[in-house]
Order: C-alpha cells, then sequence, then structure tokens
C-alpha cells in the first residue's frame, strides 16, 4: 500500500453503502446501516459471524487479528445513560463474541456535542465537523494496553475525519501502538454499488483544509 504521509491512517471496510439510489444492493445497504445505527443486536451478530470468515484473508487479517485491541469510536454527542445506544460499542461486542480481536476497551469519549456528518446535505461536505473540531470533543483514558495493536471501530466511514481524530488522539496517549482503523460500512456512489459485502482497505489523510480524505473512496 502506498504511503501518502506520515499523517495519514490505514482503514479497512467490509459493507459497502449508498445513501442515493433505488436498487435492491442499494436498499439492502440502507438496511444493514439501519440495523447498526438503532442497535439491533441479532442482526449485529450475524454481520460480524460474517466479518469472522475473512480475518485471516487479507486485508482484514491485518486489521482484526486475534492479538488487536477493538475501540469503538464515540457517538457524535456524549452518553446520557449506560442505556444510550452506541452503534460502534454494540458492534465491538458481536465482534468480540465472535472471537474477532482479544478485547474491546473503551478508550476514547465525547466529551462534547459534534453535529452529525449525515446531518449535512450533499455538497455541504465543508461544513462538517473538521478533524480538529472532533479532537477537541474528545478525550482518551489512559491504561495498561497488554497489545500494542489497536483497531478504532467505527459503523460508517464517509470521508473520515472522525477515525483520523480517533487515531491522532489515540497515537498522543499511546504513540507506541500501531493504530489502523475499521468501519463496518463505507459510502460509496450510486454507480459504485456492485457488492453489498465489499471488503476495501486504503488510506485516510488531512485534505490540508482540515477534512478528511479516503482513498479508495
Amino acid at each position: 500500500m502506498q504511503n501518502r504521509s506520515r499523517s495519514s491512517i490505514e482503514y479497512a471496510s467490509y459493507l459497502a453503502y449508498s445513501p442515493r439510489g433505488e436498487s435492491y444492493l442499494i436498499e439492502r445497504s440502507r438496511k444493514a446501516m439501519s440495523a447498526v445505527k438503532f442497535g439491533k443486536i441479532e442482526e449485529l451478530r450475524i454481520v460480524a459471524q460474517s466479518i469472522r470468515k475473512h480475518i485471516h484473508e487479507p486485508p482484514l487479517s491485518t486489521f482484526l487479528h486475534a492479538g488487536t485491541v477493538l475501540v469503538p469510536v464515540p457517538r457524535s454527542t456524549p452518553l446520557i445513560s449506560d442505556d444510550t445506544v452506541w452503534p460502534a460499542k454494540l458492534l465491538c461486542q458481536a465482534l468480540i463474541e465472535n472471537g474477532v480481536g482479544s478485547e474491546m476497551l473503551l478508550l476514547l469519549k465525547r466529551d462534547y456535542a459534534v453535529p452529525k456528518s449525515s446531518s449535512f446535505a450533499k455538497g455541504r461536505g465543508d461544513e462538517r465537523p473538521t478533524v480538529a473540531s472532533h479532537m477537541e470533543t474528545m478525550s482518551v483514558l489512559e491504561t495498561l494496553l497488554f497489545s500494542d495493536s489497536i483497531t478504532i471501530v467505527d459503523d460508517i466511514v464517509t470521508r473520515g475525519s472522525t477515525l483520523l481524530a480517533c487515531a491522532r488522539l489515540i497515537k498522543q496517549v499511546y504513540p507506541g501502538a500501531k493504530v489502523r482503523t475499521f468501519a463496518l460500512l463505507r459510502t460509496v456512489q450510486e454507480e459504485n454499488m456492485n457488492s453489498l459485502i465489499d471488503i476495501r482497505d486504503g488510506l485516510i489523510w488531512d485534505n490540508g483544509k482540515g477534512h478528511g480524505v479516503r482513498r479508495p473512496s
């Protein structure tokens, strides 16, 4: 894999998702997105079982191997209670239950709310929260790590600003760790939606204006 820059991070994703279009595949991707967002445990377990079938194959073997610590990305708002649906945490729990990763650690915490990226219409991407704004609204727990391999897990990646912010924060506190990122779904253009399971890996970096850039997109 070509290294874009020292500030880039590696990412992998499992499913493709298109917010636009009317095909059968796109409709399935939206159902998968809904299952994650609403914390449907049984559906998440089925997805985790599917992921497990591929964890010994590149690229997932690098991101979700048995020795890596899974760290869920915080919600866009602080947790109100223990019953608040936290999609990335539920996904991590389902993965651990199915033998994917070594353990889950809640290393990242959202202290102040940021607008959800999904609330911005097409063409208003530059108004989304920046990498810096994500970093300013989150904090990192300092604890003893029994692995130097960390994979930050999110439900969906669009541009990658959130994942990039999380990785930078983790690296500040754990500079010796190898930090990678994984998203269950990645957004694609309608015309590029060819399969629901579409395993990809690539890089995310800052575009120079404070927002993430993801390749492949």
